[in-house]
């Protein structure tokens, strides 16, 4: 996969998502538009469940996910 900023489009290209979910609170979205592959995290205490996907730059489509939330 080729990651890069989501304002470039290319095609081929994707950034990263990750989305935090906490019973009974909204869901968290990271958008890494940036075309940015890692980040530090503080997030409130509490338990979650994360997902990442890969979004593509060209069709702002998911490219590929984790295959369960963790």
């Amino acid at each position: 996969y080729n990651i890069s900023h989501a304002d470039a489009r290319l095609a081929d290209t994707g950034h990263f998502r990750l989305t935090l979910e906490r019973a009974g609170k909204a869901l968290e979205v990271l958008e890494f538009r940036q075309g940015q592959t890692e980040a530090w995290l503080q997030p409130p205490l509490g338990d979650y469940q994360m997902r990442l996907e890969l979004i593509n730059n060209a069709k702002e489509a998911v490219m590929t996910r984790t295959a369960k939330p963790v």
